[in-house]
């Protein structure tokens, strides 16, 4: 039976890499802990040792975090990470490496969490029509803008965020020439500041209920004040260039529920046995738009590097990928050499050649030269060699 010549080549490459020195014993490394964080939860606690996790730690122990995310930052030390008001780019696999000393020897541990955001779906769709005489642009995008510094105001109060939509201005089939209609659409979301102060930020059943009614009575009661804001204000007047006044009266107004992921966002298996109205952040390797409730695989040819893509980033040079969801720009290869390489060697080069594309393995000269070395490889290496040299 053949030996996968890709896996052989890994192991080599990383063998090294847990080699220690004396006096210190072995990192022993922990398996990831997926964690849950609603974006814009006041504050988190993501806890270096998980408590499952039943190990003892050592004397005067350290801490150091890092996170990798797309790339690499080393953050504050400490047994555990506080994160406030939680933002979707925080999203991504948190290291906590723990160092201390046991008989005169160095111990280190390393504890991953992967932490992604999520959110509730709910959220108000408004849509307003104004009756106007003039559909001048920049009066009507001075309207709107008052308009929405107004709804702005009365919905912040209420831990509520206003999203402007489109506008769209159109005659009236009576008056074509005289009268016009300013459509104006807008969005409430019910995340806006301490939208979350009476609840306690962790996903557990508990969390969860108490969020839904944070959300449902964040929009209600923005609802309740925007229509008696608009009950009081039908007619609205703005004063032009040469001091006569534009009218914008209100005719209609009205609200539709939405239960849409936002762009970024998609339903995973993960958290929806527990929450099925929640959009997890689309980890790396995939992309979402407001369309859809799904993550989607970057197609060939493009990668995604963080949480929360809306567009898959194209392979420079119309490099390809070798299949759907590439997470970095080392998935992008030269696809003419592969096509010659495959047309030579068959499927066992491709291991080799995604090798020789990745600039970042640095012992990828000397493994090729060790495989030389082996009739069964020698050959197709020759042939591959000569086919990038091209």
């Amino acid at each position: 039976m053949e030996m996968d010549c890709s896996h052989t080549l890994f192991l080599d490459l990383y063998k090294s890499d847990n080699e220690t020195f004396s006096g210190q014993a072995p990192i022993e490394e922990k398996e990831t802990e997926l964690i849950f964080v609603h974006i814009g939860a006041k504050e988190f606690t993501v806890p270096c040792k998980p408590e499952k996790i039943d190990v003892v730690i050592g004397m005067n122990p350290t801490y150091i975090w890092s996170l990798e995310n797309g790339e690499n930052l080393t953050l504050h030390s400490g047994a555990s990470l506080i994160l406030h008001e939680f933002r979707a780019e925080e999203s991504g696999r948190y290291t906590c490496s723990i160092s201390f000393t046991e008989e005169d020897q160095l111990h280190t541990m390393t504890f991953s969490h992967t932490v992604v955001g999520y959110h509730i779906r709910g959220e108000l769709e408004v849509l307003l029509i104004f009756q106007s005489n003039s559909c001048d642009k920049q009066l009507t995008r001075e309207f709107v803008r008052t308009l929405h510094a107004q709804l702005s105001q009365l919905v912040f109060h209420l831990r509520c965020e206003l999203l402007s939509g489109s506008t769209t201005c159109f005659p009236t089939v009576e008056k074509p020439l005289d009268e016009f209609n300013l459509q104006v659409e807008l969005k409430v979301t019910p995340f806006g500041k301490d939208w979350d102060k009476s609840c306690y930020p962790q996903i557990d059943s508990m969390a969860l209920e108490c969020y839904h009614s944070a959300v449902q009575k964040n929009l209600q009661e923005a609802k309740e004040a925007m229509t008696e804001f608009m009950d009081k204000n039908k007619n609205f007047s703005l004063e032009t260039s040469n001091g006569s006044d534009v009218s914008f009266v209100n005719t209609f107004f009205n609200f539709l529920e939405e239960g849409k992921c936002h762009e970024g966002y998609g339903q995973t298996q993960e958290l929806q046995s527990r929450c099925p109205d929640c959009c997890t952040l689309c980890p790396p390797g995939t992309y979402s738009v407001a369309t859809t409730d799904s993550c989607v695989l970057c197609p060939i040819g493009s990668y995604s590097l963080h949480y929360g893509t809306i567009i898959c980033i194209s392979c420079n040079n119309n490099w390809l990928t070798s299949h759907p969801g590439a997470r970095t720009s080392a998935d992008c290869m030269n696809m003419r050499a592969v096509a010659i390489a495959f047309a030579v060697a068959g499927r066992n080069i491709v291991p080799l050649l995604k090798l020789m594309e990745r600039p970042k393995y640095k012992k990828k000269v000397l493994l090729l030269l060790q495989l030389m070395n082996r009739p069964k490889y020698k050959k197709k290496l020759q042939l591959l060699l000569m086919t990038l040299s091209l």
